[in-house]
C-alpha cells in the first residue's frame, strides 16, 4: 500500500492570523457590533410602547452601560466581557423608571408588553446580523 502525503504551504501564516483575531476583532468593533444589533431591537420597543407622554418611549436605548437598568432590559452579548443593555432608562432624561410596571402590569393596571415581544420579534433578524457583521469584522481581519 502506497502512503499518500501533503504539504500544506501558507499554514504558518494562517495560524498567526487565527492567534490574532481576538484582537483584531477587539472590544471596540464587538461594541459596535451589539450596538447596532440592539437598535433593531430598541427600535420595534418604541414602536409597540404605549404611549401617554412620550418618556417611556424616548427613554428606550441602547447603552454600553447597565447603570439605568430598571431589571426590564434585555441584555445581548458575545459570550465575553462585552455586553449592551436594550430598555428604558431611569434616572435620565426622560425617565423611563416605570417601564417594568408598563411591561409586567401591577395589582391595578394589565400588563402592556413592549419588551419581550421587540426581542421575540426580531431575534432571528438580530442573530443575523450579528453573524453578519462577525463575519465581515472576521474577513477584514485575515485580510489584514
Amino acid at each position: 500500500m502506497k502512503r499518500l502525503t501533503a504539504e500544506v504551504e501558507g499554514l504558518d501564516s494562517l495560524m498567526r492570523k487565527l492567534d490574532q483575531l481576538p484582537e483584531a476583532i477587539g472590544e471596540k468593533i464587538q461594541w459596535q457590533i451589539l450596538m447596532e444589533a440592539g437598535e433593531i431591537i430598541a427600535d420595534l420597543a418604541r414602536d409597540l410602547v404605549p404611549v401617554d407622554t412620550g418618556d417611556l418611549r424616548d427613554s428606550i436605548t441602547v447603552s454600553d452601560t447597565i447603570a439605568g437598568y430598571d431589571g426590564q432590559g434585555l441584555t445581548l452579548g458575545l459570550g465575553g466581557a462585552v455586553t449592551v443593555y436594550i430598555g428604558p432608562q431611569r434616572n435620565s432624561k426622560p425617565d423611563g423608571w416605570y417601564g417594568h410596571l408598563v411591561e409586567y402590569g401591577t395589582v391595578k393596571t394589565a400588563a402592556q408588553p413592549f419588551m419581550r415581544p421587540a426581542f421575540d420579534s426580531t431575534k432571528g433578524q438580530v442573530q443575523s446580523r450579528i453573524r453578519n457583521d462577525l463575519a465581515a469584522a472576521i474577513a477584514r481581519a485575515a485580510k489584514g
